[in-house]
C-alpha cells in the first residue's frame, strides 16, 4: 500500500491581533503555507477550523472570504473542519458557500484509508453544569460510519478526543471548554472497530501527544498563536503526515523559525 501524505494546519484565526493570537500575520503566513504546500505536493491538505477571529458577522464573513482565496491556489483537495469561533458568528450555510465544505461531519477513501472528519458539537461558551459533550447521534454516526469501512482510518476533529478525567472537573473550571466530558464514549467507538491509527485536532493552541489504547491522538499548535516571550512572532505551525497502515511519520513544522520535530509513530490496531 502506497504512503498517504497530507498537510495539516489549525486555528489561523485570520483577523486581527488578539492577545496571543497574532491574527493579523496570518495574512502572510498562509502565502507560505500554500507555497510551501504546492512545492512538497502532499495527497490532501486539512484545516482543523478556528479559521477567524470572531468579531461580528460581517468581518467574519469578510476574512472567510479572503482566506478562501489561499486555499483556492491549492492544487490538491482540501478539507475544513468547523471550529467554535467558526460558528460564532458566521451563519449557518455561509462555509459551504465561500469554502466549498459541508458543516457536517463528513468521510472519504484516500490511497487506501479512510479519512473521518468529524463536525461535531463545538459551542464552548455557555455550558451549563453538563460541560461540552459530543452528542450521541454524532457517536452514533462514527460507530456507522467506522463500521462501513475496512480501511485503516484516521479521524480529525476541532476539539481533542482524548481528555481524560475532564467529567470530574468543577463545572467553573474553564478546563472544560477544551476538552469534551464524554470523549471516553467516542474513544471506546475507535477502539472496539479496531481500524482507527490517530486522531488529530487543534482547539489548544498546543503541540501535544497523547496514547490511548493503541490509538494515536495528536494535538497541533495554532497558525498565529504567539511564541512564550516573544508576543509579536508567531509559530507559524503546521504538519506534514506521512501514513503507512503499520507507521505514522508526524513532521512538525514552522512557517516562523520556530522549532520542527519529527515524531514516529506505531499505531497499536
Amino acid at each position: 500500500m502506497d504512503i498517504l501524505r497530507g498537510a495539516i494546519i489549525t486555528d489561523i484565526h485570520y483577523g486581527y491581533n488578539t492577545r496571543n493570537k497574532l491574527g493579523a500575520k496570518a495574512p502572510r503566513l498562509m502565502k507560505k503555507f500554500i507555497d510551501t504546500v504546492e512545492k512538497q505536493q502532499p495527497d490532501f491538505v486539512v484545516d482543523l477550523g478556528d479559521r477567524v477571529s470572531a468579531s461580528d458577522p460581517a468581518q467574519d464573513l469578510g476574512w472567510l472570504q479572503s482566506l478562501s482565496g489561499y486555499f483556492n491556489k491549492l492544487s490538491m483537495p482540501h478539507y475544513h473542519l468547523m471550529g467554535n469561533h467558526d460558528r460564532d458568528y458566521i451563519p449557518a450555510g455561509e462555509t459551504r458557500k465561500i469554502l466549498g465544505s459541508t458543516e457536517q461531519s463528513f468521510s472519504l477513501d484516500s490511497g487506501g484509508f479512510h479519512l473521518v472528519f468529524l463536525n461535531s458539537n463545538v459551542a464552548v461558551w455557555g455550558l451549563g453544569p453538563q460541560g461540552l459533550r459530543i452528542p450521541d447521534a454524532d457517536i452514533q454516526w462514527l460507530k456507522d460510519d467506522l463500521n462501513r469501512t475496512e480501511k485503516p482510518s484516521l479521524v480529525f476533529a476541532h476539539i481533542p478526543l482524548d481528555g481524560v478525567g475532564i467529567e470530574k472537573l468543577p463545572v467553573s473550571n474553564p478546563g472544560r471548554r477544551f476538552d469534551y466530558v464524554n470523549a471516553g464514549a467516542i474513544r471506546t467507538v475507535m477502539e472496539d472497530s479496531g481500524k482507527v491509527l490517530l486522531c488529530m485536532s487543534g482547539h489548544k493552541h498546543k503541540d501535544r501527544l497523547n496514547e490511548i489504547n493503541g490509538i494515536h491522538y495528536v494535538t497541533l499548535q495554532s497558525l498565529t498563536q504567539a511564541m512564550p516571550g516573544r508576543r509579536q512572532k508567531p509559530y507559524g505551525r503546521y504538519a506534514m503526515l506521512a501514513v503507512a497502515p503499520d507507521a505514522v511519520t508526524l513532521d512538525l513544522k514552522s512557517l516562523s523559525g520556530a522549532g520542527e520535530k519529527t515524531i514516529h509513530l506505531t499505531p497499536g490496531i
